[in-house]
């Protein structure tokens, strides 16, 4: 396994600098593994400690969207990065993944992919979809007291 360190390295003597944005200072995690280039490992950077922990925190009968779950982690801009923490670590961590929905209150999983399954679990949870296949966000978000630093 290539694992992926914040340092600089030669690529066809060429140096490159890795950096994550918006995550640490450059230069802060210098010399530390951090993730995984393949088949997607990712480390547990603060980002994604939050966002596993914001998930947990939602309640049965509630869901939170993928953007305001980056929100609540600190990166309101990170709505794909939630998505693949909770593919990489659902199981991993036990996270209710069903309760993670897209911004207009609808499933973004496919039937096949778990779509029907995750509609299964928000109803048995009390969660009510329209004839559209959407859930009242105004009624069933869940919105924190206090957003998670």
């Amino acid at each position: 396994m290539i694992r992926l360190f914040i340092d600089t390295f030669f690529v066809i003597g060429i140096p490159l600098e890795i950096r994550l944005c918006g995550i640490f200072p450059v230069g802060a995690m210098k010399g530390k593994v951090v993730g995984s280039l393949f088949r997607g490992n990712m480390s547990k950077n603060p980002f994604t400690i939050s966002t596993i922990e914001c998930i947990r925190s939602i309640p049965k009968g509630k869901v939170a969207t993928y953007g305001g779950i980056a929100r609540m982690a600190g990166n309101p801009r990170a709505a794909r990065q939630v998505s693949r923490v909770l593919h990489t670590f659902s199981r991993k961590e036990g996270l209710p993944w069903h309760r993670v929905i897209n911004w207009e209150g609808r499933i973004s999983l496919a039937s096949f992919q778990g779509g029907d399954d995750q509609r299964q679990l928000l109803e048995g949870e009390g969660v009510v979809f329209d004839d559209h296949g959407r859930v009242d966000l105004k009624l069933f978000q869940w919105l924190p007291d206090k957003v998670m630093e």
